[in-house]
């Protein structure tokens, strides 16, 4: 008989095959990762056993165990859904980067045909990136939240560039880009935390870091009142502190995108 905290024989498990199940011990029972609410039951009291609790008559953890490996066989049929959803969408908002990052480029040229052309390939990927995240809303609505900022981001950008400065639009854009990569990173981390814990901490932790970014560079334009030079090294750190972000960002999307396809494959 395979140990296990609830006292169920997990050999004879109808869904052992089915969850690619290892065992209670190192699947659904294990720490700190497992989603089994006995054996987190257990720990908590710290016992080996559930039959070890002065508590048992009467309580619903327990009389769930026999339904413990049905919940977890539901549960893994709606994970493998929202990562078939999510997955892919993910992974092409990462290939958008390319034709974006290519469109930044193209925005620093002196020919003004080159640089137009750089602006619209920008805004059709800012306003594709923005679609997706919309979709994506039914299972985080903070990415919903996220693609609304991102369409006005890149509608006020557009208009910018085709009609001229409106007033107070660059603190909107600043504003609304902060909200957008809040949701966003959010949205993400509560996303991959059914698949891969450590992954939704680093997007938590990227978020820390963007803002970290936004409040160094406020700091730079106040100390630029007081000692120019030192703003100008500052600003050089915080420009190179950004391309480091954008690539661990790229980083993190990636692995989240790879995630989901795996579990469905």
């Amino acid at each position: 008989m395979s140990e296990s905290f609830c006292g169920n024989d997990c050999s004879v498990c109808q869904y052992k095959g089915e969850l690619k199940c290892p065992g209670c011990k190192e699947g659904p029972g294990r720490f700190p990762s497992g989603d089994c609410s006995i054996a987190r039951c257990c720990r908590k009291s710290d016992l080996e056993k559930c039959n070890q609790c002065k508590e048992t008559v009467g309580c619903s953890i327990r009389e769930g165990k026999n339904k413990q490996a049905q919940l977890r066989m539901e549960r893994k049929k709606r994970l493998v859904e929202k990562a078939g959803k999510a997955g892919p969408l993910l992974a092409f908002i990462f290939w958008l980067i390319i034709p974006s990052s290519i469109a930044s480029v193209m925005s620093n040229f002196s020919n003004s045909t080159v640089v137009t052309i750089g602006y619209v390939i920008s805004a059709f990927c800012s306003f594709i990136g923005a679609i997706i995240m919309i979709q994506l809303k039914d299972i985080c609505s903070e990415y919903g939240t996220a693609g609304i900022c991102s369409l006005i981001v890149a509608a006020l950008n557009a208009l910018q560039t085709f009609v001229g400065t409106i007033p107070f639009s660059n603190l909107a854009i600043i504003v609304l880009g902060i909200v957008s990569i809040y949701n966003e990173c959010i949205a993400h981390s509560a996303l991959i935390l059914d698949y891969d814990c450590g992954l939704s901490e680093d997007w938590d932790f990227f978020w820390k870091l963007y803002i970290g970014t936004y409040i160094a560079i406020a700091a730079c334009i106040i100390i630029a009142f007081v000692a120019p030079i030192l703003s100008v090294i500052g600003l050089i750190l915080i420009i190179l502190a950004g391309i480091a972000l954008a690539i661990y960002k790229l980083v993190l999307l990636y692995k989240t995108a790879s995630v989901l396809n795996k579990y469905t494959a």
